[in-house]
This record gives structure tokens, sequence and C-alpha cells, in this order.
């Protein structure tokens, strides 16, 4: 039911498109967002190999962040971090996956966190 959720979001939220990389072995994925954060990177963690390396950029709404997937061997945990630009500040700025789990990574402005 939860997959059908958030595929049916991943559908209906046009800011989605072309802001997604699943070559590694986890799939990331940012969106804008409404509120105290500007854009939210979703994380999911698949038991698979990886076909390109990383780091890499992903875009919305004119905001790159810069992600980097430190795949652990095997069945260790896999590790994302993500590097917002000037200006802006990732929270958590990694966060640490078993195999299937998944994760959120906020983007705030500076300015919005009293910085």
């Amino acid at each position: 039911m939860i997959r059908a959720v958030a595929l049916f979001a991943l559908l209906a939220w046009p800011t989605w498109a072309d802001t997604s990389h699943n070559e590694t072995s986890v799939d990331v994925a940012v969106a804008a967002a409404d509120g105290p954060h500007v854009a939210v990177v979703s994380v999911t963690n698949h038991f698979r190999r990886s076909v390109s390396s990383s780091p890499f950029d992903l875009e919305v709404d004119g905001l790159r962040v810069r992600v980097t997937v430190n795949e652990g061997r095997n069945t260790l945990p896999d590790i994302v971090t993500v590097e917002a630009p000037e200006g802006f500040i990732a929270v958590p700025m990694s966060v640490e996956l078993d195999e299937g789990q998944s994760g959120e990574i906020l983007i705030y402005a500076i300015e919005g966190v009293g910085m």
C-alpha cells in the first residue's frame, strides 16, 4: 500500500521529472517542498549491483545537490551523503541504510535555520 501511494505521488508531482537516479544500489530522487525545508532527497537501498559510479548531481527547481553513494559490500549498509549548494544545508548530511530501508535528507536554506 505504501509503495502504491509513493508511486502515485511520484507520478502526480511534476517536480519529480528528471530528478531521480537509480543506477547505483540505491534509488535517489529529489523533490521541491513547501515548508521550512525547500527540498526532500528520498533514498531507498536495494540489494543490487551498481551500474554507474557516484557522485552524481540531482536538480529540482534550480537547486542542484551532489549525491555520493558509498555502497556496502554484500549485505552491509550503504551510506548516502548529500552536499547542498552554497546557501543551503542538508539535514542530516548522510543516511546509512540497510538493504530494503528508506530514508530522507531535507534541504534547508541557511537563513531559514538561523545561521
